[in-house]
């Protein structure tokens, strides 16, 4: 999935499957590893288990960021 994508869920609330398993995104966090941007979204599945899917960001990429 593609960053805009996995915002747009977030936003929305969206429940997807990802995997094999029904998630939904429940937060975000949106850091600097070294000299690499990276968000992380936190998402919950149907049998509430917790994990994140971590995306970096392309330095050529313009991205809106949720605030």
């Amino acid at each position: 999935m593609t960053y805009k994508e996995l915002l747009s869920n977030y936003r929305s609330k969206k429940v997807f499957i990802y995997g094999k398993s029904v998630v939904q995104i429940v937060d975000m966090e949106t850091y600097k590893d070294g000299d690499t941007l990276k968000t992380d979204f936190i998402y919950h599945t149907e049998r509430n288990r917790r994990g994140k899917i971590t995306v970096a960001h392309d330095g050529n990429i313009n991205e809106e960021f949720a605030v």
